[in-house]
């Protein structure tokens, strides 16, 4: 009974180790997806920062649109650290 209860014992530890490793590749995939989104809005909202301040160059907006996003580009730069960290 108890090289039973061992085996069941062993069994149980393969099976626990097997699943944390799975689920330890599964959060890797999810955060390196997370991390590559979060770069590609960075760039997006670079680029549209730049129209932004292009516009305001020839008067068809106010420079509350620049600053806001600024303030979007710099929200989305926090986001891209803290998904890289």
């Amino acid at each position: 009974a108890q090289i039973l209860s061992a085996r069941e014992s062993l069994r149980t530890t393969v099976q626990t180790v097997l699943f944390d490793a799975a689920s330890i590749y599964m959060n890797v995939l999810r955060d390196t997806a997370i991390l590559n989104l979060q770069q590609n809005n960075v760039e997006v909202l670079e680029e549209q920062l730049r129209q932004v301040r292009d516009r305001f160059q020839v008067g068809e907006i106010t420079r509350t649109d620049v600053a806001q996003s600024e303030a979007r580009l710099a929200a989305s730069r926090s986001q891209a650290s803290l998904a890289e960290a």
